[in-house]
């Protein structure tokens, strides 16, 4: 009696061909689908954060070839056009000018709260040219968000003889740095365009993952059916 009763425990335990199909595919699925969702989630983070800097060193170069006139004149009125004129980008948190002794000239800070940080100590003379545009990322201690800081040199095209020294031609061999631009990107936005991107990447794998489901069940059903009728 005793040995029949085991005999039933056993049969009523063993998992069907059918329940080890299911579970084995929607194993597969679910790895499928979490590695997907991580390489896709993992490149697009460093895509939009390689645009970010790709953006920011085209503004600060920009804002160098704009603000050399200025600078090197000391024209007070059209540095101010050229910060307020980046004032319209929504990514850019500050802007300052200096002059080649690293003195500021004019600054402002697009985002309440945020105190703009001393421009980097970095030598950039002995490096020769044409010279890079260094760029490193922070965080701010006032609100505690991260920032993009570029300092980029602004290069003069100096010619001794002509009483105006700023030249128009750029042919020019006497290069030398007359001033630094320094501009800071807020990284908010790019985690706010991240996150949007992992909602609608984990939005897309749950929907990969219940209509994998339901189609292994609905093909479960139709290759055992026939094996169970015999």
């Amino acid at each position: 009696m005793i040995m029949l009763t085991t005999k039933v425990t056993k049969e009523k335990r063993r998992v069907s061909i059918a329940t080890k199909f299911n579970l084995l595919t929607i194993f597969i699925i679910l790895v499928t689908a979490a590695g997907i969702s991580y390489f896709l989630i993992q490149n697009a983070t460093s895509h939009i954060y390689r645009n970010l800097i790709n953006h920011g060193l085209i503004v600060a170069g920009m804002a160098s070839q704009t603000s050399e006139y200025s600078i090197y004149t000391g024209d007070k009125e059209s540095m101010k056009q050229i910060i307020e004129s980046l004032e319209v980008d929504e990514d850019i948190a500050y802007v300052c000018l200096f002059d080649k002794e690293k003195r500021q000239l004019m600054g402002k800070s697009f985002k309440p709260g945020l105190v703009i940080p001393p421009v980097p100590a970095t030598s950039m003379t002995d490096s020769g040219f044409p010279l890079k545009i260094i760029h490193e990322e922070f965080i701010n201690t006032e609100d505690g968000n991260r920032y993009l800081s570029f300092l980029s040199p602004v290069i003069g095209f100096i010619d001794t003889k002509p009483i105006d020294g700023l030249l128009s031609n750029k042919g020019s061999t006497s290069q030398e740095i007359i001033g630094y631009v320094h501009l800071g990107l807020s990284l908010q936005n790019l985690y706010k365009r991240i996150k949007k991107f992992q909602i609608s990447t984990l939005a897309f794998t749950f929907l990969f993952i219940f209509i994998g489901v339901i189609l292994t069940l609905f093909l479960t059903k139709r290759i055992t059916a026939p094996i169970k009728r015999l």
